[in-house]
C-alpha cells in the first residue's frame, strides 16, 4: 500500500513523517521528561487542569483537526513497593521504549506516578512531531498555572499563541517569495563544499532500526563553573550558547583529528510574542559548516562561530529539510547534513503546583542523530544538566565515555586561557592528567641485555 503523507503538515514536521516511516515501529521520536511535583497534589484539579490546557493546544494533533484529543491519564501508585521510586523509574524507561503510532488521535501519553505522601511525579511522553523541548515547558507551565488558578484562585492570564493555521500559512507564503528563492541560493552554495560524514561507517548498523532506542551519558555542570564558563563568553563579546558550540566543537575535533566538521544547532525559531506562546512543533537545528585552523585560539574560534551565526541567520527560515530529499541523504544511508546536534536550553521550571517548585528530569531529547549533546539549564540557582546522546549500532561506548570526558573538561577550563589553540586546549580530566605525568616522571632503568 502506498504511503500517503497526511495534508497541512509543516516542512519540519513532514520531514519527520517520513522518515518514521523508514524506521516503522520504533520510537526514534520518542520525546520525554519526568516533573517531580511535592507536596499533597489534589489529582481530581490536577486532571481537569491538564485536560484544560490541552484543550487549547490545537497542534497537538495533526491535521485534520476536529476538536479536543480524547486522552487517557494514567494513575499509578507504587507506595506500597519496597523502593517506590526505582519502580517508577523502571516503569518510565520500559514506557519510553514503546511506540506512539502516528495514526493514534493522541501524539502523547501522560501518567501520574504517586512515590509517596508529597511525592508525585508526572510522566509525560509526546511524539516528536507534536512538539519540541519549549514547548514541553510551556506545556507544562500552562497546566501549573490553571492548577493554582483552581486550588488558590491565583490569576490565569489568557492565552495569545499562534495557530497552526497562521504558521502554515506563513510557511507557504515564504515559500512562494523571493526570499526562499535567495535562501535557497545561499544554501546551495554552502552544501557545494561539505564535507564527508563524520562517521565514515556502515549506516545499516544503525540502532534506529533495531531497539530504535539512543544511549545516554550523563553530567551534571555545576552553576559556579557555568557561570565561570559564560563570564568568559561575555569577556569575548559573545554568550554562553557559542562557547558550548566552540567547546564542544574542539572536543569532536580533537575525538575524529577533523577540524572540518558540519554541527546542527537547534534554534527556537520563535520570533513573535505569539509565537512564543505557542505549544507546538517550532525549533529546528540550523547547519553551520566549521573549517577552523587547529593553531587557532579559542577565543578567536568563538569569534568564528559568532560570524558563521551571524551569516547563517538570516536564511534561517529555509526548510533545510528539501536538501536532505533532493542531495538523496537517506538513500545513501545518513541521518541527514549532520552527525552531531548541539542544543543549550536555557528554560526554568521554576513553576510549582503546590508549595515548591517542581524538579524537571528528561527521559529522552529524541534519536534523530548519531551524536546529540544538550546542556539543559533548568533552574536559575540548580545545577545544569549535560546529556550526550548517541547511536549505539555507530558508536562504540567508549568512545562515547571518550566524548563525554572531553566535552565535561572543556567545559570546565576550555575557557580559562582565551589564546590557547584549539589543539593544546585541556581535554584530560585532571586527576587522569596527575596520573599521566607521575608516570612519566617515574624512573628510568635500562631493559636487561638481551630484552626487547
Amino acid at each position: 500500500m502506498p504511503l500517503v503523507l497526511p495534508p497541512d503538515l509543516t516542512a519540519s514536521q513532514t520531514a519527520i513523517w517520513l522518515d518514521q516511516q523508514l524506521f516503522a515501529g520504533k520510537p526514534i521520536y520518542n520525546v520525554g521528561e519526568a516533573l517531580t511535583i511535592r507536596g499533597t497534589l489534589q489529582v481530581d484539579l490536577f486532571e481537569l487542569a491538564l485536560r484544560e490546557t490541552i484543550a487549547e493546544c490545537p497542534s497537538l494533533q495533526l491535521p485534520p483537526r476536529s476538536g479536543p484529543v480524547p486522552f487517557n491519564l494514567v494513575k499509578l501508585d507504587f507506595r506500597e513497593e519496597n523502593d517506590p521510586l526505582a519502580a517508577a523509574e523502571r516503569w518510565m524507561r520500559n514506557e519510553m521504549r514503546r511506540v506512539i503510532p502516528l495514526e493514534d488521535p493522541a501524539l502523547f501519553r501522560f501518567a501520574l506516578i504517586r512515590v509517596s505522601t508529597d511525592h508525585t511525579i508526572w510522566f509525560k511522553r509526546y511524539h516528536h512531531i507534536i512538539i519540541e523541548v519549549t514547548s514541553r515547558r510551556l506545556l507544562s507551565a500552562r497546566t501549573a498555572s490553571r492548577y493554582r488558578a483552581m486550588r488558590f484562585g491565583e490569576p490565569l492570564q489568557a492565552l495569545n499563541a499562534a495557530t497552526p493555521d497562521e504558521l502554515l500559512d506563513a510557511e507557504r507564503r515564504y515559500t512562494a517569495s523571493n526570499g526562499h528563492e535567495a535562501d535557497r541560493d545561499y544554501w546551495l552554495e554552502r552544501v557545494a563544499h561539505w564535507p564527508e560524514p563524520l562517521l565514515d561507517i556502515d549506516r545499516r548498523n544503525t540502532e534506529r532500526a533495531r531497539s530504535g532506542c539512543h544511549a545516554r551519558i550523563t553530567f551534571t555542570l555545576k552553576r559556579a563553573d557555568f557561570t565561570r564558563l559564560e563570564m568568559a563568553a561575555r569577556t569575548l563579546g559573545s554568550t554562553a550558547f557559542r562557547a558550548i558550540i566552540a567547546l564542544t566543537y574542539a572536543a569532536f575535533a580533537r575525538l575524529y583529528d577533523r577540524f572540518d566538521i558540519v554541527l546542527g544547532v537547534e534554534l527556537a525559531n520563535r520570533s513573535d510574542a505569539r509565537a512564543k506562546q505557542m505549544i507546538g512543533l517550532m525549533a529546528r537545528p540550523l547547519p553551520m559548516h566549521l573549517t577552523l585552523d587547529r593553531a587557532m585560539t579559542i577565543a578567536d574560534a568563538v569569534r568564528k562561530i559568532d560570524e558563521t551565526r551571524m551569516r547563517n541567520y538570516p536564511h534561517r527560515h529555509f526548510p533545510i529539510e528539501e536538501f536532505v530529499r533532493e542531495l538523496g541523504i537517506a538513500r545513501k544511508g545518513h541521518y541527514g547534513l549532520f552527525d552531531i546536534i548541539i542544543n543549550y536550553i536555557p528554560a526554568a521550571y521554576d513553576f510549582a503546583f503546590e508549595d515548591f517548585p517542581v524538579e524537571h528530569t528528561n527521559l529522552s531529547h529524541g534519536f534523530t542523530a548519531p551524536w546529540l549533546v544538550t546542556i539543559a539549564d533548568s533552574h536559575p540557582t540548580r545545577d545544569l544538566d549535560v546529556i550526550i546522546d548517541t547511536d549505539p549500532g555507530l558508536i562504540p561506548s567508549d568512545m562515547a565515555a571518550r566524548l563525554a570526558s572531553c566535552v565535561e573538561t572543556l567545559l570546565l577550563r576550555g575557557m580559562e586561557d582565551p589564546d590557547c589553540p584549539l589543539a593544546s586546549l585541556p581535554i584530560m580530566p585532571e586527576a587522569i592528567r596527575v596520573q599521566v605525568l607521575d608516570f612519566g616522571a617515574g624512573e628510568t632503568v635500562a631493559l636487561p641485555e638481551g630484552a626487547t
